[in-house]
């Protein structure tokens, strides 16, 4: 066996969605994020530990 007789497994490859592209592309206007709340917005994702504005479980006064 050679590099270039080297194949990816089958199936282990998927192509990017490509979002917000118009209706045709399948991922149009929300984008699969639904309407509102903080999960669709953009620059999605909360650090980890984030509780919305609340104080974190995590903190202890001291």
């Amino acid at each position: 066996m050679r590099l270039n007789d080297a194949q990816p497994k089958t199936g282990s490859q998927h192509r990017r969605r490509r979002l917000g592209r118009g209706i045709a592309a399948g991922q149009g206007a929300s984008c699969g994020f639904g309407m509102r709340g903080q999960k669709s917005r953009s620059g999605r994702p909360t650090r980890p530990g984030f509780e919305g504005g609340q104080k974190p479980s995590s903190y202890s006064p001291g």
